[in-house]
C-alpha cells in the first residue's frame, strides 16, 4: 500500500518537478548522453576521446528533459566555432536528434519562442553574432548561418544552458 501511495505522490510531482533530479539521475543521465556522443563520434569515424560540455533542458514542452552538448576539439571545430549535439529524451534514454556546426558559447534557449513545439536556441556565431536558431520540422538547422539576428529581448530574456 505505501508503495502504491508512494508512486501516486511521484506521478502528482513529476510534472511540477521535472528539471529536479537525484544525483543517481543525473549520473545515469550523464552516461547516456556520453553513451549517445560516442556512438555518434564512432559513425563519424573520430575514436578520439570526447571533450565536450553538456546541459539539460525540455526542448519539446514534453516534460522530459533532453540533452545539449557542444563538442570541442580539432574533429568538432573551425575557425568558425565547434558542433552543438541535441539529443530528445526518449523512454530508454535519448534520441540523437542532429548537429550544427559553427557554435560558440554561451548557448541559450529562448523559452517564449516555440516552432513545431520545439524552443528556440539563441547561439553566438562567428559570422552573425548572437542569432535566434528555430526548428524545423524535423531537426534544427545544421548550420546558424541563415538564423535570423536575435534581438536585445530575445538575448535578455534566454536561458543559458552552456556557458
Amino acid at each position: 500500500m505505501k508503495k502504491i501511495l508512494l508512486s501516486i505522490s511521484l506521478l502528482a510531482c513529476s510534472s511540477l518537478v521535472s528539471a529536479q533530479m537525484t544525483a543517481e539521475d543525473l549520473k545515469e543521465k550523464d552516461t547516456e548522453v556520453a553513451a549517445s556522443l560516442q556512438h555518434f563520434a564512432k559513425k563519424k569515424g573520430i575514436t578520439a576521446p570526447l571533450d565536450y560540455q553538456h546541459a539539460y533542458y525540455d526542448l519539446n514542452n514534453d516534460n522530459k528533459l533532453d540533452a545539449v552538448a557542444l563538442l570541442k576539439g580539432p574533429d568538432w571545430c573551425t575557425a568558425n566555432g565547434c558542433t552543438m549535439a541535441v539529443m530528445i529524451a526518449d523512454k530508454i534514454g535519448f534520441d540523437f536528434m542532429g548537429t550544427t556546426k559553427g557554435v560558440n558559447a554561451p548557448i541559450g534557449v529562448d523559452p517564449d519562442s516555440q516552432r513545431y513545439g520545439y524552443v528556440s536556441f539563441i547561439l553566438n556565431t562567428k559570422k552573425n553574432g548572437a542569432v535566434k536558431m528555430r526548428y524545423e520540422q524535423l531537426a534544427y538547422p545544421k548550420s546558424p548561418d541563415n538564423s535570423p539576428k536575435a534581438s536585445e529581448n530575445e538575448q535578455t530574456r534566454k536561458v543559458v544552458l552552456i556557458k
